[in-house]
């Protein structure tokens, strides 16, 4: 019997890819991109989305509400941190989670802010008459602390035995772990197909144009000294949050066994 499903993912790091595979193993997509306190209805942005998502596809729904709704042999898809979801969740959902090296997602995602989104806000669109590299500098002043602590929690997914865990950059690179990886999904989510059904899925899905896809110039190192010496001290800083935030996760949850 299938089960719903979650994917979950690192920014950048295929989330609508790996929904396209989903939905061609035979899933069913619910085009809702789930976030902390609401949800994007992506069926009412089709052609926009690779580059804005219109006010009229946010639906104000918690996590919770969102899930509430997803069917056996559904899917919804987001950047939901494990520390995000009840037990309830956990227990009832295949959650698949794709993972990436946490500085390469950073500046995929800087690319994607800079070269792609029409809707950023003013706070980083008024830098880009900066070199690149002094704009990814801003870029980790402003969103630096917050996907640190996203992206650490979001591995936290790694360590438990029922989540399926890829690794992107393999997946993308390595077509055999890739086709093996396809199989596994499938037969996680009881919708099993063979190896060479596996490799027509990747054939159509490397070929479809996706959101994650965002040209640019590699011969740039955004990793200059200086990022990388804000990037040192983001990830101190994080050691504040590693040591409080599973002491509060664990009086929230006794708190609420006592309301229970």
């Amino acid at each position: 019997m299938s089960a719903p499903i979650l994917l979950t993912t690192i920014p950048k790091a295929g989330t609508y890819f790996f929904a396209e595979i989903l939905s061609e193993i035979g899933a069913r997509n619910r085009h809702l991109h789930v976030a902390k306190t609401h949800a994007e209805t992506l069926y009412y942005a089709p052609e926009e989305v690779n580059r804005f998502t219109p006010k009229k596809a946010k639906v104000p729904l918690s996590i919770s509400q969102a899930l509430y709704t997803v069917l056996p042999g559904e899917f919804v898809f987001g950047h939901i941190a494990k520390p995000m979801l009840e037990q309830l969740f956990l227990d009832r959902f295949k959650i698949i989670y794709s993972y990436r090296d946490h500085k390469e997602a950073m500046q995929a995602e800087f690319y994607w802010f800079r070269e792609i989104r029409r809707d950023m806000e003013e706070e980083f669109n008024k830098f880009k008459h900066l070199s690149v590299e002094e704009h990814f500098i801003k870029y980790l002043e402003i969103f630096g602390p917050t996907r640190v602590r996203l992206f650490r929690f979001l591995d936290m997914w790694r360590r438990e035995a029922d989540v399926l865990s890829i690794d992107f950059n393999k997946f993308r690179n390595e077509r055999d772990y890739a086709q093996a990886k396809v199989v596994e999904i499938s037969e996680y989510i009881d919708m099993a197909v063979d190896l060479t059904r596996a490799e027509e899925i990747l054939d159509t899905c490397f070929n479809k144009d996706t959101k994650t896809k965002v040209k640019r110039d590699k011969s740039i190192n955004l990793w200059t000294p200086e990022a990388e010496e804000i990037y040192g001290k983001l990830l101190n800083k994080q050691k504040f949050y590693d040591f409080v935030y599973p002491v509060y996760w664990t009086l929230r949850d006794k708190l609420k066994c006592l309301e229970q």
